[in-house]
């Protein structure tokens, strides 16, 4: 008999073996798995199963397909095949995700051959593209890969992607919106603005606090995309104490509000506050208001600059922390300007009363003395002015 007769025999022989072992078991002795033996490995798939080649429906097989077998199945079972999700045997389209558990044919709808299956995603979701209405995709470009993936369609990946949507990045209250919040007139070049106002004119007209009449109306000065409270305006002057709950049209006024040359010198929003003043001679008081003053409230009034140079406070006798304003300031004499309304005797009785001083400098004979019961508080200062 000749090899190759002898081959096939030898063949043939496996086949039977594997048939009578599953009715006998140990009844032959060549190995349970016909495709182990030396001669089935050697031979090409379609030498056996040829019929089941032929007979192949999903995907048909024959003329489409080469007889290649192996490298969609296994010699477990025909299916499932290993096509799907194998970017070896499907190299440039992987089948995972919603392509994983497609029918061949829903893709293949023409054939196998190359050219017969279009690899564009358009080719085969032209009617998605079409029927979308979140938004419209009439003028978008076909390619949509760019937004969308193979997990779905949703969510699309535009949203927050600076890749994708470049010019504007779809972030913080921006990703969550419906595209046609901001695309109402299409998605062509020109028919969306960029600028803030553009999509928050109303926004912007609606402000109260403070009123954006006469406001700059480039958003992005004050404000960013994490929402339009709080600002990033930073006050010229620092908004505290009082002013912090000021609404801003009580500095900022007119119709429509000031803001440009609004004054930031006290006395600008404080001149009545200043000339209506109960503290005696506060007409006097030079206008800078933060001398003596904090933005807390008016009182109490932190005394402002004391010349410490016509009569120090800070230092000697007289910096006893114990010593307020009104201890040698008798608003009822009138001005502290200048020291008017300073009563030395207030404070130092007893011994320095001023019969007892009168009595005393006239002994001494000191020259300039004012004089026995002379009518002013302060007559200890003209040769005392240093305390």
């Amino acid at each position: 008999m000749p090899s190759h007769s002898r081959s096939w025999w030898h063949f043939l022989l496996a086949c039977i073996c594997v048939v009578s072992a599953v009715m006998a078991e140990g009844a032959c002795t060549q190995p349970s798995n016909v495709h182990d033996t030396p001669e089935v490995r050697r031979q090409a798939c379609a030498n056996c199963h040829a019929q089941a080649f032929a007979s192949a429906m999903n995907p048909k097989h024959v003329g489409v397909l080469p007889q290649t077998c192996n490298l969609c199945h296994t010699t477990k079972a025909w299916i499932p095949s290993t096509v799907s999700g194998s970017a070896s045997s499907h190299p440039w389209f992987p089948l995972v995700n919603k392509h994983a558990n497609l029918m061949c044919t829903t893709c293949h709808t023409k054939g196998y051959q190359m050219g017969d299956t279009p690899k564009e995603c358009v080719g085969c979701h032209q009617m998605n593209f079409d029927t979308a209405n979140n938004p419209p995709h009439i003028g978008f470009p076909t390619t949509c890969a760019a937004c969308h993936n193979d997990a779905g369609w949703i969510p699309a990946t535009a949203s927050g992607s600076a890749v994708n949507h470049p010019w504007f990045p779809l972030v913080n209250k921006h990703a969550n919106l419906m595209c046609a919040s901001c695309h109402d007139k299409g998605y062509q070049p020109g028919n969306t603005p960029k600028d803030c106002v553009g999509c928050h004119q109303m926004n912007f007209d609606a402000a109260n606090n403070p009123p954006h009449t006469g406001l700059s109306s480039a958003c992005a000065t004050c404000h960013n995309d994490s929402g339009w409270a709080p600002t990033s305006f930073v006050h010229p002057w620092p908004l505290d104490g009082t002013h912090l709950t000021t609404p801003c049209v009580s500095c900022h006024t007119g119709t429509p509000p000031r803001y440009p040359g609004t004054p930031v010198a006290c006395v600008g929003c404080h001149l009545a506050n200043f000339q209506s003043s109960p503290f005696p001679g506060h007409n006097m008081f030079p206008q800078t208001c933060a001398d003596c003053h904090s933005t807390s409230a008016w009182k109490p009034a932190s005394a402002g600059v004391h010349p410490e140079a016509n009569f120090p406070i800070k230092t000697g006798s007289h910096s006893n922390p114990g010593i307020v304003c009104a201890d040698c300031h008798i608003a009822a004499l009138g001005s502290p300007v200048g020291g008017q309304n300073t009563d030395c005797i207030h404070c130092h009785l007893g011994a320095h009363n001023q019969p007892a001083m009168d009595a005393r400098h006239a002994a001494l004979k000191v020259m300039g003395y004012p004089g026995p019961n002379v009518a002013q508080p302060n007559f200890c200062l003209p040769c005392h002015s240093k305390g």
